[in-house]
């Protein structure tokens, strides 16, 4: 299997989760839970349960060079941190498949960071992936996020914002990544990113509002499945692929969301829609028979858990 396409499989499973993530966040919102209560116990947990297992098999990953620790800092604050509020405290505000739409809009500040200050151009492919993942996107909320674009402004805020964290990610990652094993940075990442949480809500107050085990287990479900697994594999990606292709790829989000918030909320695809899925579907595809057009990409530098 080549090395492209693993980086692409790798993201795509991400998305899956996090879109199944996404629309089940949004039925426990209405369940009067908390987006920041959310985001508190997902880190907690994450961080607990990564840093214990990577601690007790691979100690040596959570080495780290004592000027690499404000990176680490700067990784969980910026962009783990800010991503998880922002994009479930939009989802809070306005329908799934209109705040993952805002989401993906990180490729676009992903392909103009690549473009003006790394001097990257974008091949001609990965341009038309790009307009066609944007175009999807937007075709698949068309019809929800303009009504919903009168009342939630501080909804739409946080949607930008969550773009904007995502694009910061990516890119930031992509750097510790060539220094650091992938679950390391996750690690410290989800470390980090809980701490300032802590100050908000600590966890023994969670602990005092008595949730009912469904809660707990939906906790537990988001710590594993909706941020260790998929941010951990989002990142196994990274390996593979360019910043702004992992970005591209990653829109196949709204489509993911848009489904299984259809069957866990009813929320309807009407045919536009579902040609922006087709379109996303379109660009996910371009991105990967790219490589076999243009050569490969450079071999990865990045170790990985033995």
């Amino acid at each position: 299997m080549g090395r492209e396409i693993k980086g692409y499989l790798f993201i795509v499973t991400a998305t899956i989760l996090w879109g199944f993530s996404g629309a089940l966040s949004k039925y426990f919102f209405n369940q009067a839970l908390s987006p920041l209560v959310l985001v508190d116990m997902r880190l907690t947990l994450s961080a607990g349960l990564l840093m214990s297992f990577l601690y007790l098999r691979h100690p040596r990953i959570l080495r780290l060079a004592g000027g690499d620790r404000k990176k680490m800092v700067l990784f969980g604050v910026l962009g783990v941190a800010t991503v998880q509020f922002c994009y479930l405290h939009t989802i809070s505000q306005m329908n799934v498949a209109a705040a993952v739409f805002l989401l993906s809009l990180s490729p676009a500040f992903v392909a103009i960071y690549a473009l003006v200050w790394e001097r990257e151009p974008l091949s001609p492919l990965s341009s038309a992936a790009l307009l066609l993942a944007c175009t999807g996107s937007a075709l698949i909320v068309t019809n929800q996020v303009f009504p919903g674009m009168q009342r939630p402004w501080l909804g739409i805020i946080t949607g930008f914002a969550s773009a904007a964290a995502y694009s910061f990610y990516t890119l930031y990652g992509k750097r510790l990544l060539n220094r650091y094993n992938s679950w390391g940075v996750l690690a410290y990442g989800f470390l980090f990113a809980a701490v300032p949480f802590w100050f908000l809500v600590p966890p023994w107050v969670v602990l005092e509002h008595h949730y009912s085990w469904q809660t707990w287990l939906f906790f537990l479900y988001a710590s594993v499945f909706a941020t260790i697994i998929p941010f951990g594999f989002y990142l196994k990606g990274l390996h593979y692929l360019k910043p702004y292709c992992a970005s591209i790829a990653g829109t196949l989000e709204p489509v993911m969301a848009g489904v299984f918030a259809y069957y866990l909320l009813g929320e309807t695809l009407c045919d536009r829609q579902l040609l922006g899925c087709v379109l996303i579907l379109a660009a996910v595809i371009l991105l990967q028979i790219e490589p076999h057009l243009t050569g490969p990409l450079p071999p990865s530098r990045i170790r990985t858990i033995p």
